[in-house]
C-alpha cells in the first residue's frame, strides 16, 4: 500500500493527483520570470493518518521490532522499493 496520495502547491495550496507527474503548479507558474526562485513547486502529500495506523499495527504485531533482525521485515511492509535496491 502507499501512503502518497498526490501534490499541493506550496504557493496557493492546490492539490493534484499522485497520477500527474508534473513538478510546478500550472496556475502559479505563470506568475514566473526569469532569473526569480520557481513560483508554486508541489509538495507530497501523504496520509499521516494511514501511516501512524500501519505503524501501530506494525508495532503490535512486532514488539521487538526495534532490533535489526526486524528492520527488514519494516522496510517490506512501509517501502515500495525491492530489497535489491538496498545494500546489506
Amino acid at each position: 500500500m502507499t501512503y502518497f496520495t498526490g501534490y499541493r502547491c506550496s504557493n496557493c495550496g492546490a492539490e493534484y493527483s499522485p497520477e500527474d507527474l508534473i513538478y510546478l503548479c500550472p496556475v502559479c507558474a505563470r506568475d514566473y520570470k526569469a532569473g526569480m526562485p520557481l513560483p508554486g513547486i508541489l509538495e507530497c502529500v501523504y496520509d499521516y493518518e494511514g501511516i501512524a495506523r500501519a505503524w501501530a499495527e506494525f508495532n503490535i504485531a512486532f514488539p521487538d521490532a526495534h532490533e535489526a533482525k526486524r528492520m527488514e521485515e519494516l522496510c517490506e511492509i512501509f517501502c515500495p522499493v525491492d530489497k535489491e535496491y538496498f545494500p546489506n
